[in-house]
């Protein structure tokens, strides 16, 4: 009885229910790799919801001096209290903004990764900037800052490309284009090839 008690436990030891050294280690490493993924597909979401919240206190500031301009009132706006956003003025909230550029501006912390947001009280627009440089449409510099966030999945910086490139003869589809404001100024050169709808806008898909 007790030779077969033995047999048993060896059985039992032996049989194959367990996990080998090898599986655990390919699990272990599986985990690890979703998990690094699921933190920089956070890190993005999150970075996004801020830079939103940061174009909509600009579009909120348009809104509001544009009311107190109607209604006579003190041309100021209230304060704005914004994540990694600070919201530059003439010191004052003066929806002149500040006196050498004439511009409200939400400036992130980081200029290397996140869009800059500008109200001009004196013209009536909304821009957006990246690193600082030249003033864009909200479309185009919203498009550009998803094109920078997707290098490494099949697009890189060349992808920001002047109209001067394209053969105005050409034809060319809205991947070869990659760039939302760009495909407008083409549609406008007379690319209609690039409305698929004729509603007078191309490349939609570029801009979702």
């Amino acid at each position: 009885m007790k030779n077969n008690d033995s047999s048993a436990r060896l059985t039992e030891i032996n049989s194959p229910n367990g996990f080998s050294l090898i599986e655990i280690v390919i699990v272990v490493g599986l985990i690890t790799i979703l998990s690094g993924t699921g933190l920089i597909i956070f890190s993005s979401v999150n970075r996004r919801a801020i830079e939103v919240a940061a174009q909509k206190a600009i579009e909120a500031i348009k809104i509001e001096c544009e009311g107190n301009f109607a209604y006579s009132l003190p041309l100021v706006f209230k304060n704005k209290n914004l994540k990694n956003y600070t919201i530059m003025s003439d010191g004052s909230n003066s929806c002149y903004g500040n006196p050498e550029t004439g511009l409200v501006s939400a400036i992130p912390e980081d200029l290397e990764t996140s869009p800059s947001y500008h109200y001009n009280f004196n013209q009536g627009k909304l821009n957006c900037s990246l690193n600082s440089g030249e003033l864009l449409s909200l479309p185009e510099c919203l498009n550009r800052v998803d094109v920078r966030e997707n290098i490494g999945f099949g697009l890189d910086e060349n992808d920001y490309r002047d109209i001067d490139d394209f053969d105005p003869s050409g034809k060319y589809k809205c991947s070869d284009v990659a760039d939302w404001g760009l495909a407008q100024q083409l549609l406008k050169e007379g690319h209609t090839y690039l409305d698929r709808d004729n509603d007078g806008e191309a490349c939609e898909v570029l801009a979702e």
